[in-house]
């Protein structure tokens, strides 16, 4: 039998975030802990009179009498979350998952957790994809970490793309994999490849040819990584947002020179070869520079929606 109810107040838990996170976040985000809760660990036979206490997410303040039925497992679960996003342990990692275009996809510490930014670059690729009239386009996915891009490429396009996702963490690979069999995506292959050492070309190649490349890769300085919010630089890999070098734009002249030695150079003009996000304006230029030395004679830079320069494309185009 299910166990008793444990009436409770959501007022605390709202007071807690509020503190961490201003009004109008703790608010969003407790409403998401408790649909998820409902949702997780909720049979809706069982416990059929789970109410939400509405005035939480408007302006008033909850009072005593606005109460939430729930069990005390989901009780205990939502005042473990409220206490570990107090200190800095990121929603998605609480709720476990994350959606990223047509993809549902699991998170967990530490891989990189997917952003709205990577994902608004990918739907607008796979729409440019599909609007090419071209297919079996082969598509590498460098630094994939939990997959999100190779998957919402192959969700979005089906049978049009064959995707590979390669990544140096064996806990991304891992994720993954998980990712894509929740999501029903047979068709996209995950691999661990550490793009840095001397075999990343041959592996790739072996593979290969490849008409386009895209990536996330590490282009935090360490600079900025020390200014992060805790919710990011104590809980994410370090290896997903900082290259391994001094030189914060080396890993990205490292996938230039992989795009030139494993496509197959007969992509059409109209789309990309290679495909890289980036950090905003001060990373364009040494990002263009690397395509061109590397063969690709065009770029592109695409906006995110808040007006950040995010990717940089590079096509080769007939001279």
């Amino acid at each position: 039998m299910p166990r008793s109810p444990a009436n409770s107040t959501l007022g605390p838990l709202l007071h807690k975030l509020t503190q961490k996170l201003g009004d109008q976040q703790a608010k969003n985000e407790l409403r998401w802990m408790v649909d998820h809760v409902r949702t997780k660990l909720t049979h809706p036979a069982a416990h059929p009179t789970i109410h939400k206490a509405a005035r939480v997410w408007r302006d008033q303040p909850a009072d005593k009498a606005e109460r939430m039925r729930l069990t005390q497992v989901q009780w205990a679960w939502l005042r473990q979350a409220v206490r570990d996003r107090a200190h800095d342990k990121p929603l998605q990692y609480i709720l476990g998952k994350q959606a990223f275009g047509r993809a549902t996809i699991f998170t967990r510490p530490p891989v990189l957790i997917p952003r709205w930014e990577t994902e608004e670059w990918v739907l607008r690729l796979a729409r440019m994809i599909g609007d090419s009239g071209e297919k079996a386009l082969r598509v590498v996915d460098m630094c994939s970490g939990s997959g999100c891009v190779a998957l919402a490429l192959k969700l979005e396009l089906g049978g049009l793309v064959d995707v590979l996702g390669v990544d140096v963490s064996e806990a991304a690979v891992a994720l993954a994999l998980e990712n894509r069999k929740a999501n029903h995506a047979g068709g996209v292959r995950f691999k661990r490849l550490d793009l840095a050492s001397r075999e990343a070309c041959a592996e790739l190649t072996k593979e290969g040819p490849w008409d386009m490349i895209v990536a996330n890769p590490p282009y935090v300085t360490p600079q900025e990584y020390v200014e992060l919010d805790p919710s990011v630089r104590d809980w994410e890999d370090k290896r997903a947002l900082v290259p391994d070098s001094d030189d914060p734009m080396g890993f990205i002249r490292r996938l230039a020179e992989l795009a030139s030695e494993v496509s197959c150079h007969t992509l059409p003009s109209c789309l990309p070869r290679l495909v890289v996000e980036i950090g905003g304006s001060h990373q364009v230029e040494a990002t263009q520079q690397a395509m061109h030395d590397n063969g690709l004679n065009a770029t592109e830079v695409w906006k995110d929606m808040a007006g950040t320069d995010r990717v940089v494309l590079g096509y080769s185009k007939p001279k």
